[in-house]
């Protein structure tokens, strides 16, 4: 038999509360949910380098890499591509990740750009973006 000892809580004390329903999602792996969890743990605004992720979690970037595959695949995660020209005239490709809490928030995301609604400030604050994952600028 196992139980449950939790520590007790402060005001302004360093933890996580996600919601049940994305805990108890079978679809994920443990391995995906454990990054997902570190993803949601960060300021609304942190900027991440998947080298960074790498390093904290003790991951290979590839390893990341596959694991935000496999998010965006269970509607936790988003990619935005972006093409921007180097100083040497060659176009580059650079991805960032929008991180959902909830699976049904990424879903009403991906309708808004694909039905090319404008996002104007108050519908964003309507969709809670958790955070944004961007990989290392060269």
């Amino acid at each position: 038999m196992m139980g449950v000892i939790r520590i007790t809580k402060k005001e302004r004390a360093a933890f996580v509360q996600i919601d049940l329903k994305t805990v108890c999602d079978s679809s994920i792996s443990p391995q995906e949910l454990g990054l997902l969890t570190y993803l949601l743990s960060k300021k609304d605004d942190y900027e991440f380098r998947v080298s960074v992720i790498a390093r904290e979690r003790n991951l290979s970037e590839r390893q990341v890499y596959r694991i935000l595959d496999r998010l965006i695949k269970a509607g936790y995660v988003h990619r935005i591509l972006h093409r921007i020209q180097t100083k040497q005239g060659r176009w580059r490709s650079i991805s960032r990740y929008e991180v959902f809490e909830l699976r049904e928030m990424c879903q009403e995301y991906r309708d808004r750009i694909k039905f090319g609604r404008p996002e104007v400030e108050n519908e964003v604050a309507e969709l809670p973006l958790c955070h944004s994952v961007s990989p290392d600028a060269e």
